[in-house]
């Protein structure tokens, strides 16, 4: 498959293109800057573009197979963006894949994030606190794309994992319903969100993943 990565040149991204290519995938990646280019594993595509651009998108889309997004809000709160700028770039990405007759995209979002109105537990609700004080824009945002993802047409899925970490010891588990421990294995994480991309039993789902 050709696969479209977002947020390559981040923790997760970067784990996700090296996951890919060794599986024989031909990857493309989106990175703003030479610096961020530095950042990503050779071998992959690189296209200079901004995530926030609709003709960025559009570029990154046309000719792959299925998009994976590991783009994460802003980790301090001197960011100038919003939750709305997210939820517009997302807007942005799903009528780009849409425009190039693609519906396959799996979408990285968090623990704390919730899914329509599903009930939430203590520690979830504590999560959501503490983020909210830390990084205010993190749990919105994910909920605006996750929001936009489910109100579209796409085979969306969006996997929820807690503290993402380095060898973390324990196996991958996964659930629909409910949180699964306090850390999942970077590497697991990179396998997971590829081994879904064709597998029809987790299209338009949000599932919970967790190394335990």
């Amino acid at each position: 498959m050709k696969l479209g990565i977002l947020g390559a040149s981040g923790f997760v991204g970067r784990e996700l293109c090296k996951a890919a290519l060794a599986q024989g995938h031909d990857v493309r990646v989106l990175v703003r800057s030479a610096r961020s280019a530095e950042q990503v594993p050779e071998g992959v595509e690189v296209i200079f573009g901004d995530y926030f651009s609709a003709a960025s998108l559009r570029e990154l889309v046309d000719g792959v197979d299925a998009v994976l997004t590991t783009i994460g809000p802003p980790e301090t709160r001197r960011s100038p963006l919003k939750p709305a700028d997210f939820e517009k770039a997302m807007q942005q990405l799903v009528a780009a894949m849409q425009e190039a007759g693609l519906s396959r995209v799996i979408h990285l979002a968090s623990a704390g994030t919730r899914y329509g109105e599903e009930p939430l537990t203590l520690s979830r609700k504590l999560m959501r606190s503490v983020l909210s004080v830390i990084v205010p824009v993190v749990i919105p945002s994910k909920e605006a794309e996750l929001r936009v993802l489910s109100e579209s047409d796409l085979n969306w899925t969006s996997i929820r994992p807690p503290l993402i970490a380095t060898n973390v010891k324990g196996q991958l588990q996964t659930s629909k319903t409910e949180t699964q421990g306090f850390r999942v294995d970077v590497a697991q994480l990179s396998t997971f969100m590829l081994r879904v991309v064709l597998d029809e039993r987790w299209f338009k789902t949000a599932p919970f993943v967790g190394t335990r």
